[in-house]
């Protein structure tokens, strides 16, 4: 008879895999945002759109529910299959339950990620707006989730005089959702550590130097994901509403 060995895993682990996938959702859903509305400039549907609907608030605000529905509830379907599908791999492994200080993750998880997910699309929606190109569109929204967080990492980590870039940087869409989905535990995690490290006055010393830049916490991360939304959504409705469809 041979001995079975059960693994064992903490819950949060579990979770935390299944909103792994979320870095590359964010990019999916924007450049479905940018072409909900770069698309039909490209090939002259607006002109039927708008012969249909004059109404260009309305026009605006439908692709706004429509995009955004459509990617919180398609990340919602994907998490949930996630999570039923590392729930029965793990069926038989010790997993450890959430403790008191991690019961927002599961919540997190499958209801704040698909919200950021559609703020993300609807952030693709204002640039495509703004841009009314698909190359244009894609490309700005490429490099703000991709390239200037890593611009302003280096920038921040090349001179200590600029380490203010890395509060810039916390606050651009991707690094603000990487904090968000965190649901706070990283701090948490962080705080246990200063408490029981046999080096803690080194760990202090860290946590005040990085406490000198303003840092949003996991909900106000979720908040500027929202504001970045808000604000390039007004200036693409206010270009789509007032110039011309050519």
């Amino acid at each position: 008879m041979h001995d079975t060995i059960q693994r064992s895993v903490e819950a949060t682990l579990l979770w935390q895999s299944v909103s792994a996938s979320l870095n590359i959702v964010i990019i999916v859903v924007a450049i479905l945002g940018v072409l909900n509305m770069s698309g039909e400039y490209s090939t002259g549907l607006i002109r039927s759109t708008l012969l249909a609907s004059p109404s260009r608030w309305r026009v605006y605000l439908a692709k706004v529910m429509v995009i955004a529905a459509t990617s919180f509830v398609a990340t919602l379907v994907a998490f949930s299959l996630s999570w039923a599908l590392a729930s029965i791999m793990s069926a038989s492994w010790d997993v450890h339950a959430l403790t008191d200080s991690q019961w927002r993750l599961p919540w997190v998880v499958l209801l704040l990620g698909p919200a950021l997910a559609a703020l993300i699309a609807l952030i693709g929606l204002g640039f495509g707006a703004l841009t009314r190109s698909t190359a244009g569109g894609i490309g700005i929204v490429i490099v703000i989730i991709f390239v200037l967080p890593t611009v302003f990492s280096i920038i921040s980590i090349a001179s200590s005089e600029l380490s203010w870039f890395e509060s810039v940087n916390a606050c651009l869409p991707s690094h603000a959702i990487d904090i968000a989905m965190s649901g706070g535990l990283s701090a948490d995690s962080a705080q246990e550590a200063v408490s029981v490290s046999a080096d803690g006055q080194a760990i202090v010393d860290a946590a005040q130097t990085a406490a000198k830049q303003w840092t949003p916490n996991w909900w106000q991360s979720a908040l500027v994901v929202a504001a970045w939304s808000m604000v390039i959504n007004i200036a693409g409705y206010a270009r789509f509403a007032r110039s011309d469809v050519q």
